[in-house]
């Protein structure tokens, strides 16, 4: 939104992206125990990684060059 982005574009991406986003949806999934060996039993929900990777998609030409949404 800081960008210019609309709301709309934004919920978009979290529809189309959510899975990678969020991969997975209990506290006690099996892929939260590497963030539960390294912060222990307050180890937050999800590992900021599918965030990351899913804004580089989106925000990142194949040149490293940031795209700036309108």
């Amino acid at each position: 939104m800081a960008t210019g982005t609309e709301s709309t574009n934004i919920l978009k991406l979290y529809q189309e992206e959510g899975i990678n986003i969020f991969p997975y949806q209990s506290r006690l999934s099996p892929k939260r125990l590497p963030l539960i060996l390294k912060y222990g039993i307050s180890a937050p929900k999800f590992s900021s990684e599918g965030l990351i990777k899913v804004l580089k998609k989106y925000l990142l030409r194949q040149d490293r060059t940031a795209i700036i949404l309108q």
